[in-house]
């Protein structure tokens, strides 16, 4: 009888013993699921705090004086809270892709009559910062060529793939006219190809 007691005692000290090991285990793995979600969270909230925001921006400026348009520029502005790393730009005019604004003009057969002047900034490569704002292309004071752009511009589109620090990917693109507006796309990579890139 001594050694049934025994033997129960011992079953029940085994038997505690599970149900403690398992209720520590239990605990252990919720308090890693609670970590894991923090983790997640403070992630999240970085990069919220890293996030670029790219947007193609026109500006358009008449004068009364002489009733045509003196300022006609282009420009890159980052209005996320973290930098826009460049990976990629094309121009295209009517699917056919420019590899610079020279070739642009060529494709688009741009009278010879024409002074195809510009301003242009480094778009190709880069990194900006946020609210850092950088000059794409700058027309300004060349009004046959304004007139031109303007009434070619719906058939010339830019494309740029940029990246955050944590190598997520977005897509924006622009038609140049009047009309356009530009929105990030997330992509999962940079859809241009190396013969694709345009070099300014």
């Amino acid at each position: 009888m001594k050694f049934k007691k025994k033997i129960g005692a011992q079953l029940m000290i085994a038997f505690g013993v599970m149900i403690v090991s398992f209720s520590t285990l239990f605990v252990t793995m919720y308090q890693a699921s609670i970590m894991n979600k923090q983790t997640e969270i403070l992630l999240t909230q970085t990069k919220a705090n890293a996030w670029p925001c790219l947007m193609v921006e026109k500006t358009e400026l008449g004068s009364e004086i002489s009733g045509r348009i003196e300022e006609y520029h282009f420009n890159l502005v980052n209005k996320g809270t973290g930098p826009a790393i460049i990976v990629g730009v094309r121009l295209t005019y009517k699917g056919q892709v420019a590899r610079s604004w020279d070739h642009l003009f060529e494709i688009m057969q741009t009278p010879e009559s024409i002074v195809r002047s510009r301003t242009f900034g480094q778009i190709s490569k880069g990194v900006l910062s946020a609210n850092e704002t950088s000059l794409v292309v700058d027309f300004s004071d060349r009004f046959e060529f304004i007139d031109w752009m303007k009434k070619n511009g719906a058939d010339i589109k830019i494309e740029i793939y940029y990246q955050s620090v944590f190598n997520e990917i977005w897509q924006i693109e622009r038609r140049l006219d009047n009309t356009s507006t530009s929105y990030p796309l997330k992509v999962d990579e940079c859809a241009i190809s190396q013969n694709e890139m345009f070099t300014n």
